[in-house]
């Protein structure tokens, strides 16, 4: 069997407390207290009388010392555990041997919880030097020295918390010498001592003080609601405490570093005297101001559970609204956050924010209005969107993004609708991104019918908006390949309108290449003009710029359900291309033309060593974690388990490209020429007979 864990030597260095370990494991085991670590502590900490355990049969002494003794052994064994609780076929048959099977339930019988095995360890073995302690920080010492905690498997909170409180139960310190030292720069050691509070010996004074510093360092903190709770916890078993707290609730109310923890304070004083909203309310309202007023009505609203309770709610904060003790932003963000729509704050806000650039405003509404989603007609949804989506600032986009995502799960007709409201004012100026690539996968035939109306009209901030849509590179190229259905509503002057945009405003490739196709693809009635218009486009841009699009026109040719229009427009600027480039690789170069050789071999030497110099570089300095493997072969040889021979397979390929303009490297003038002729042309200047 495995060694005893304890001091250095490997053996128990203090007598094992048979009547502590009787009176535990007898709880643990004969009624499956597996609770929650708070509960499974006390059981430990607390000697309870041994009477209420006389109902069954008793378990003998040296039964229990053997038990401890394995279990003990146990907690450095790293082959039976499964993350929670410690397996092991060994100790289950000496359970049974000692008589302690037959009070396991289905289930666990082969399982000790890690929450039990520390609290044996901490109470039998640990004991002595955790008593020696004066403070918490000693006390994490003692513990994080100890065999246990060096077992990576093993939860070091369970022993951390067991210890703790094993610490504070027999010593009893004043809450200031326990946390004596502590510099708040860790936040688990911070959250630990949070935890033990509810069973501390700590006052009232005490707790300010120290809630006080805590705030200063983690008062940002998103997580900072979990210590809160365990304050809540501490009110709620603490009668004492508790009154002393409504004693103070004045003082906390009114001091800017501790309010973060009036809502808790309050929801748990509730609970404490089973009051209502009123009692607080009246107990609080002389000393309502602008510094405290958000404060005070949030941690009230948050006690308010009835409609009714939610209408007088209001009143209340209206009126200290028009009282000036309430800001139009707390206003707002306090209907957001319990719910309370009507008629007043729609007008309120319409009123007032339309044309406000106040930031915190603006995220207030927006706040609001995530939380109005699905509950609120559609109509102020989109009112109250106007008010926010019009916005610019850089702060908004990332929570205008969120919303969005979120009214187009609901309501996609009205997220597309805020989405054109916004590029007619701001362009592509803090594109959102997130929502947009959502809305083109969610709602892929919507997202098409925006992108042509956008296209359609004569505004050239959405002409601008659509060239940062096209460019975002999470939404799908086919989501462009746009079927003929969606152009019925559009005259053909319109959808040659529509093709000098995308030449003129679009520079992604893909999409380019499919927005275009699909526009010919849609003319079913030819006409010379706009089959020269068109075919200009296709080839003497698409084509010459991209070759690619060739391979496109060819998979289109396949299609029986092409029209004719676009088919003989397809054919023709194939034929074309096939004849430059047979005519191109008939040329033959004169020698007088032709690049020295050994320049070549010396340029491409120098290139190749610079080539080999950064990367060589960027490995020493990026890639110093892994391995460096050459390959030069096409093959490999693998030997898989039960083969006699290597088996010579060819390597996969993992390839990257791109297709750089053709044009932009021959004639980029003429390039740009064209398309800021095609961003300028109007409706009025296009003409088809």
């Amino acid at each position: 069997m495995a060694r005893f864990i304890g001091g250095r030597s490997g053996s128990i260095n203090n007598p094992v407390n048979s009547e502590q370990i009787y009176i535990f494991i007898e709880i643990v085991i004969k009624y499956n207290i597996f609770y929650p670590l708070h509960s499974m502590s006390e059981i430990i900490n607390y000697n309870l009388p041994h009477s209420i355990f006389n109902s069954g049969a008793g378990l003998s002494k040296d039964n229990v010392d053997e038990v401890c003794a394995f279990i003990s052994n146990l907690l450095i064994d790293e082959t039976n555990s499964n993350g929670l609780s410690l397996y092991d076929d060994e100790l289950h048959e000496l359970l049974t041997r000692t008589g302690f099977e037959s009070y396991l339930v289905a289930g666990i019988k082969k399982e000790i919880p890690f929450e039990t095995l520390s609290n044996i360890y901490v109470s039998v073995f640990l004991r002595n030097e955790i008593i020696s302690c004066n403070t918490f920080l000693e006390l994490l010492a003692v513990i994080r020295s100890s065999s246990v905690y060096n077992i990576k498997r093993f939860n070091h909170r369970y022993l951390e918390f067991s210890g703790a409180l094993y610490f504070l139960k027999n010593k009893r310190p004043s809450w200031s010498d326990f946390c004596s030292g502590f510099s708040f720069d860790n936040w688990h050691e911070f959250e630990l001592l949070a935890s033990i509070l509810p069973v501390s010996n700590c006052q009232y004074s005490e707790f300010i003080q120290w809630i006080t510093r805590a705030v200063d360092v983690y008062g940002e903190d998103l997580a900072f609601h979990r210590i809160v709770f365990h304050v809540t916890q501490w009110i709620q078993r603490d009668s004492a405490i508790s009154t002393d707290f409504l004693s103070n609730l004045h003082n906390i109310a009114n001091d800017p570093k501790v309010q973060i923890i009036l809502p808790g304070v309050v929801f748990s004083l509730r609970k404490c005297f089973d009051s209502d909203y009123h009692f607080f309310y009246n107990k609080l309202k002389s000393e309502i101001n602008v510094a405290n007023a958000y404060p005070i009505y949030f941690s009230i609203g948050n006690i308010i559970d009835s409609e009714k309770g939610k209408i007088e709610f209001f009143d209340l904060i209206l009126r200290e609204f028009n009282s000036d003790n309430l800001l139009l932003k707390d206003l707002i963000r306090l209907c957001g956050h319990f719910v309370i729509y009507n008629y007043d704050i729609f007008t309120l806000v319409t009123k007032n924010a339309l044309e406000t650039e106040d930031i915190q405003l603006i995220l207030a509404i927006v706040e609001m209005l995530q939380s109005w989603i699905n509950k609120v007609p559609k109509s102020w949804i989109r009112d109250f969107g106007i008010v926010v989506f019009t916005k610019s600032q850089d702060v908004l986009k990332d929570p205008l993004d969120a919303l969005l995502v979120n009214i187009s799960k609901s309501d996609p007709e009205t997220a597309f609708e805020l989405l054109e409201i916004r590029h007619m004012i701001m362009a592509d100026i803090n594109l959102l991104e997130m929502s947009i690539s959502f809305m083109a996968q969610k709602d892929v035939d919507l997202f098409r019918k925006h992108i042509l109306k956008c296209l359609n009209a004569e505004d050239i901030r959405l002409h601008r908006s659509l060239f940062g849509v096209s460019s975002i590179t999470n939404i799908n190229s086919d989501v462009y390949k746009i079927s003929t259905d969606f152009f019925v509503e559009y005259e053909l002057s319109s959808r040659l309108y529509m093709a000098y945009k995308v030449v003129g405003f679009w520079y992604s490739m893909e999409p380019l290449q499919q927005l275009i196709v699909s526009v010919i693809k849609s003319v079913s009635s030819p006409s010379k003009d706009l089959q020269e218009q068109f075919k200009f486009i296709l080839s003497e841009y698409l084509v010459y710029n991209y070759r690619s699009t060739l391979q496109i026109l060819k998979a289109e040719l396949q299609d029986s359900s092409i029209g004719d229009f676009a088919r003989t427009m397809f054919s023709d600027v194939i034929h074309e291309y096939d004849l430059y480039f047979n005519d191109l690789r008939s040329v033959e170069i004169d020698r007088e033309i032709r690049p020295s050789k050994q320049n070549v071999r010396l340029h491409n030497f120098y290139l190749q060593r610079s080539f080999s110099e950064s990367t060589k570089k960027t490995r020493e300095h990026i890639f110093e974690f892994g391995k460096r493997v050459v390959i030069n072969a096409n093959n490999w040889a693998i030997r898989r388990p039960n083969e006699l021979k290597h088996v010579v397979t060819p390597l996969s390929t993992i390839s990257a490209g791109g297709e750089f303009p053709s044009g932009e490297k021959l004639l980029p003038i003429y390039q740009e020429h064209l398309r800021l002729t095609y961003r300028k042309i109007s409706k009025s200047e296009i003409s088809i007979n």
